[in-house]
Formats: C-alpha cells, structure tokens, sequence
C-alpha cells in the first residue's frame, strides 16, 4: 500500500471514519469514567452505527424526538446492562442522554458531516447535552432542577428542562444547543 491508495481508502470510507471519530471523542473520560469497564465498547459501535443520515429527511422537531427516543433506547439499555448494581448510573437515562446530545452534536456541528444549510435546519433541534457544568449553569441563572445529578435524569424532567431551554433560545434567536457553550466559559458558570 501507498500514500495514494491510503487516501483512496480513507476517500471510500469517509464517513464512516467521521462517525467512527465522533463515537470515540464523545466517549473520552470525562463522559465514560462512572461506567464499569467494557460499557465504552459496548456504547461505541451502537454510536457508530446510529443512522444519522435520516436527519437530512426529518422535518420538525416531533420527528426529531421521535428518532432520539429511538437512538437512546439503545444506550439506555447498554448502559444497564453493563452497569447493574452501579449507584452512579441510577436508571441510566440520564447518562444516556448525555451521551447521545453529544454524539449528535458532535455530527451536526462539528464533524462537517452535514452541509451547512442542513446544520441550520437540524441545529435548532439539537439538545442541550446536562452535566454538572450544565446544571450549574442553569442554577447559576436562576432556574429551577427537578434533579441534582445525572443519574436522577428521568424521560419527564429531560424534556421539560429542554423545552424551557428552547423557548428561551427561540426568544434570542439561537439553537438551544448553544447552552452547552457553557462548557467553554465555566469560569462564568
């Protein structure tokens, strides 16, 4: 093999290495670190192989929801399963959905997957992904949790926190998904 073939390759299978790349950045330590061992191998090919092509074709945000719910059923269902008995997880929703907003971000804003009219459409979807910076953040603010940790992160609480997000979003002009640039300015969180 050359140069030129090796780029051939990586041409064939572009991406896959995209999502391939973001599966494994959204699952560093900082995300992966209260699972048990073996629960990153068993996230990373579920991430990978989520249809994420199909947001080209969704239309609104009940469709959006309705394609989440789907995705984060799978990783809900890893993550208990490779984590029973693990007092950090609670029902595993939460750190399933943390997961999965960070996959999905990763792949609309910042993995040049999509084209840039479709990140426009898609992005105002998005979720914001909810950790402690994030809930932090929304404290800071004056905002009201109906949860302390990740782990206590139910279906209920997860989109009544995302709708007053994206109303206030709307209100501004921007994606709700910008609320995770808290991450970049914790310093002011």
């Amino acid at each position: 093999m050359n140069l030129e073939k090796k780029f051939e390759d990586i041409k064939q299978d572009h991406k896959k290495a995209l999502r391939k790349t973001a599966a494994r950045v959204v699952l560093g330590s900082s995300v992966i670190r209260v699972f048990r061992a073996g629960t990153k191998s068993e996230i990373q090919p579920i991430l990978e192989n989520i249809d994420i092509d199909v947001l080209r074709t969704i239309k609104n945000e009940t469709q959006f929801k309705s394609w989440f719910n789907k995705c984060l059923a799978h990783i809900v269902k890893i993550i208990n399963d490779t984590n029973r008995g693990n007092n950090r997880i609670g029902n595993g929703y939460g750190h399933a959905t943390k997961i999965l907003t960070l996959y999905v971000r990763e792949m609309v804003l910042n993995r040049r997957y999509f084209t840039d009219k479709e990140v426009r459409r898609i992005q105002k979807w998005l979720y914001t992904p909810i950790d402690g910076v994030a809930m932090k953040a929304i404290r800071k603010v004056g905002e009201e949790l109906r949860f302390n940790k990740i782990r206590d992160i139910d279906e209920r609480n997860f989109y009544q926190l995302q709708k007053r997000l994206g109303e206030v979003a709307a209100k501004v002009g921007v994606p709700r998904i910008w609320f995770d640039d808290v991450w970049g300015v914790r310093e002011l969180a």
